[in-house]
């Protein structure tokens, strides 16, 4: 299946999207004369959209349980190449932890949305740390970029 999926993932991935999406369009196409007539106020009642819907979930789940699957079968086969990725998620736990942990007081028109939504303050701390990682993350992947494609000038 694995040898299978690394020759022809893509063509099954892009093949099962088509599809998927030719049954989506076939259903809403179907049913939108009759939304068209529903009033504005109970065209959030219909059910044309449905499909879609719950296509793109069943599909996000399929997708993340096959990364973490392969993730682990490749970490089981190749376990001096995992490690590099362990590390990196590592490096990547941590700094997430040092931004929650540094995550202070909200203030201003924050604190007024923060109590606005009520939000709770370890909610507030994994946002701030979850933000943090975000942008150091963006920074090093353009820093990566810039330092790669001046590495490629002098090849």
């Amino acid at each position: 299946m694995y040898n299978f999926l690394a020759k022809h993932g893509q063509l099954v991935a892009f093949g099962l999207g088509a599809v998927i999406i030719l049954i989506f369009f076939g259903t809403v196409f179907s049913g939108l004369d009759a939304f068209n007539a529903l009033p504005e106020d109970r065209q959030g009642e219909t059910t044309i959209f449905n499909f879609g819907l719950a296509a793109s979930i069943v599909l996000g789940i399929v997708c993340i349980v096959a990364a973490v699957l392969f993730g682990l079968y490749f970490m089981v086969t190749h376990p001096k190449g995992a490690m590099i990725g362990i590390i990196a998620l590592a490096v990547i736990a941590v700094l997430f932890l040092v931004f929650y942990s540094t995550a202070g007081a909200d203030t201003g028109s924050l604190a007024a949305k923060i109590d606005q939504f009520d939000i709770s303050a370890t909610t507030s701390k994994i946002i701030s740390g979850a933000l943090g990682t975000a942008l150091v993350l963006t920074g090093v992947a353009f820093a990566s970029f810039i330092v790669t494609e001046v590495i490629n000038i002098f090849k």
